[in-house]
């Protein structure tokens, strides 16, 4: 096992700011919205959204195929229940601001956040109508765009249409509403239990970042979604632990000699609930990161782009299925072998190489820090080691 890794921790950088985040398992902390109208909205109701969609095409006058975007509406329904219903699991206050705070509540054997600000549905309803991307891209980054978009297929002169995307898209707003929840006018979006992660980040408007190593100065050009802040850095390269963990931090705080500040505290009131496995969400979010890079169109590595595509769905795939973690430690285990290959175009994957190779450091030690096996080394994480893992968590208050 490595005691020493790229990038957080290393000798000399305990002198950095430190800061204990309390962060989802998503890695995704919604944009405010910036919308001040309201809509009259009445529960259980369909809702609004003017959203847009991709159209490949090849245009009058021309040979080669282009993608524009257009615009367009369509009506969506989000889950609703009644307050007595819902059960409050934990309570996030940010520390000292007394308007920051978020009361996550159970619903439905599921775990739901408030939106910053807490707005009420009626706002949030005028935001999806007037398409605002923190809103819209809520429910489907997919479904909003920074181009400019044409307000009917019309107007684009279509000779041969390749790929309408209408369809897809209204099925992916239709997924997103799934995961939308509104009780008595306020409204949540689903997620999991947080969990508290001590890391040394810089912040700043545009982008979340730990400053140190090169490969997370790369990454600050990887795209991200208009809707959420990507609180994914934090989930992986910092060090993650339960909600109720907080006497850990303070453990490893003392052992290195660093002080770190609150970014906010955590008000447990269902613990049952918010008993989280902290290296498998580090996995988690690894994958979705990963995967967001190689979606990243690289020049040079077109000879490549069918064994891209595959390997993309492959991540995607176990990192969206119920799995253990050892199922996604192997996937990511898989692609930096894979990427590791001969070709001439993975050279051009430097990014994404050097990316799953520190993750993988660091997750092996925090599996040493946690005296755990390796997720990495299949011959030695069984089923006994898995079911030690769960009693493990289930017992750490």
């Amino acid at each position: 096992m490595k005691s020493n890794y790229r990038g957080m921790f290393t000798e000399g950088e305990f002198d950095r700011p430190f800061f204990v985040s309390v962060v989802p398992p998503s890695g995704k902390r919604p944009w405010p919205l910036t919308t001040e109208a309201e809509r009259n909205h009445a529960e259980g109701k369909p809702v609004t959204v003017d959203f847009t969609y991709p159209v490949h095409y090849v245009p009058a006058g021309k040979r080669s195929p282009v993608v524009s975007w257009v615009r367009d509406q369509a009506a969506v329904l989000f889950k609703t229940a009644e307050p007595s219903e819902l059960r409050t699991a934990c309570v996030i206050r940010g520390v000292g601001s007394k308007d920051d705070l978020k009361e996550i509540v159970h619903f439905e054997r599921e775990l739901w956040w408030p939106l910053p600000g807490q707005p009420a549905i009626g706002r949030f309803a005028a935001a999806l109508a007037a398409g605002e991307h923190a809103a819209v891209g809520l429910l489907d980054q997919g479904c909003v765009t920074t181009r400019k978009a044409a307000s009917s297929e019309n107007e684009l002169a279509i000779k041969k249409l390749i790929w309408n995307g209408r369809d897809d898209r209204l099925a992916r707003l239709s997924r997103g509403a799934a995961q939308i929840m509104v009780s008595d006018g306020r409204v949540f979006v689903r997620d999991g239990a947080p969990l508290l992660v001590l890391w040394n980040g810089y912040r700043n408007q545009s982008i979340t970042s730990i400053g140190i190593s090169p490969v997370i100065v790369e990454l600050a050009s990887s795209r991200r979604n208009p809707a959420f802040e990507d609180a994914s850095n934090e989930l992986i390269f910092g060090r993650p632990f339960e909600a109720g963990e907080r006497s850990g931090i303070e453990a490893f705080a003392a052992e290195k000699g660093c002080a770190f500040a609150e970014d906010a505290t955590v008000e447990i009131l269902l613990p049952d609930l918010l008993r989280q496995n902290p290296v498998k969400v580090q996995l988690e979010a690894t994958l979705g990161k990963l995967s967001r890079l190689l979606s990243i169109p690289r020049p040079g590595a077109e000879d490549g782009s069918k064994e891209i595509a595959l390997e993309l769905r492959r991540l995607r795939n176990c990192a969206e299925k119920d799995g253990s973690a050892t199922d996604r430690a192997g996937a990511l285990k898989g692609f930096a072998d894979w990427v590791s290959g001969p070709e001439e175009w993975k050279k051009k994957l430097r990014v994404d190489r050097l990316f799953a190779r520190d993750a993988i450091d660091r997750i092996e030690a925090e599996c040493g820090r946690r005296d755990l096996p390796s997720p990495f080394i299949e011959s030695q994480f069984t089923d006994d080691d898995e079911a030690a893992i769960d009693r493990f968590f289930g017992s750490s208050r």
